[in-house]
């Protein structure tokens, strides 16, 4: 049936988002006039429903709206400043607890005004922005619904981990937050935790001495490069996306550090690893992202995010001159130019 979560009208409304006072408020008419649609769509068919469907589509459809007035606000305030009435839904409601659209929304709701700075990655960066929110989670929700939430945040930074220091954060924020999970919850999350030491394992065994997996990826003419090219030099490989705030933010950071090395043993290889050609193109002049622009196309991104062991990115690996693995995951731009 039904509503398909406004997934492409919120697309349209997020391509036209800017920072005026006009635009906010020509969005938020339309929001709710989307909603009202939706909403009477829903009741005509109410006789053939079941009511705990129709329960859990009225939700869906109202915390579907209220996210994106959320995001209308944010787009507004640069996510400074939270104003409850902006959603104008009840951010505990225990009637809503079958609706994924309402977990979207509380975790969109927790995030607004307390940004995190873009340098911070993976584990470490969703940790910064529980421990943020934490205090908000505490006060707002209660019971299933807190419980499920919170469960819900730990398995995915256990899943996130990608070392036993990483891990051990996870730990601390348990630990120091006095949580306590019942047997379905516990046996969850150690699950995705034991996934991520599995993973860790395997992130291990691209080893120094290894050979680097070698691709097939074109640059900004069209014209494809292996890694076999740069054999001679010294490579800093860069796995990133146009779609990655960390990576964007990152950018200014490279090209600092491209400069300052200027040596032509050494290449700077940035390999885009998803396929708007057009926006990383875009980017690419924008920033003025020196060093060698590649993009994957066909299959090359999952390929090498297999081949890499790529958990998060950015992700840096350094090859020696024979195409020997030095370092994966090796340190980022800044720390070398520290």
């Amino acid at each position: 049936m039904v509503i398909d979560n406004h997934g492409p009208l919120r697309l349209r409304w997020f391509l036209k988002m800017n920072a005026t006072q006009k635009q906010f408020d020509t969005q938020i008419a339309e929001a709710d006039s989307v909603q009202n649609i939706s909403i009477n769509f829903l009741e005509d068919f109410r006789k053939e429903l079941p009511e705990w469907f129709l329960k859990m589509e009225r939700n869906n459809i109202k915390y579907s709206i209220a996210n994106c007035k959320l995001l209308f606000w944010g787009s507004l305030t640069n996510f400074s400043r939270k104003e409850d009435h902006i959603a104008n839904v009840p951010v505990y409601n225990p009637e809503a607890h079958l609706s994924f659209e309402y977990y979207r929304f509380i975790n969109a709701y927790f995030s607004h005004g307390n940004p995190v700075e873009n340098n911070i990655t993976g584990t470490r960066r969703m940790l910064s922005i529980l421990n943020k929110e934490y205090p908000g989670i505490d006060s707002s929700l209660l019971g299933e619904i807190k419980s499920f939430y919170i469960t819900g945040h730990i398995a995915e930074l256990y899943s996130g981990s990608n070392s036993d220091i990483e891990s051990s954060e996870v730990d601390f924020f348990i630990k120091s937050h006095k949580l306590n999970f019942s047997d379905v919850e516990q046996k969850y999350i150690n699950d995705e935790k034991n996934i991520a030491l599995d993973r860790q394992l395997d992130l291990a065994s691209l080893k120094p001495g290894n050979s680097a997996p070698d691709f097939n990826l074109k640059d900004l003419t069209g014209k494809y490069y292996s890694l076999s090219d740069f054999k001679g030099k010294i490579i800093y490989l860069h796995f990133w996306a146009t779609w990655c705030g960390p990576c964007l933010a990152e950018l200014p950071v490279l090209n600092k550090l491209i400069t300052d090395v200027n040596n032509d043993a050494v290449v700077f290889v940035n390999v885009c690893l998803d396929h708007d050609i057009i926006k990383w193109e875009q980017i690419i002049t924008k920033d003025k992202l020196l060093g060698m622009n590649l993009i994957c196309d066909g299959d090359w991104s999952k390929s090498l995010d297999s081949l890499y062991k790529i958990a998060s990115i950015p992700h840096y690996t350094l090859i020696d001159k024979n195409g020997l693995i030095i370092k994966n995951n090796f340190v980022r731009p800044g720390n070398i130019t520290k």
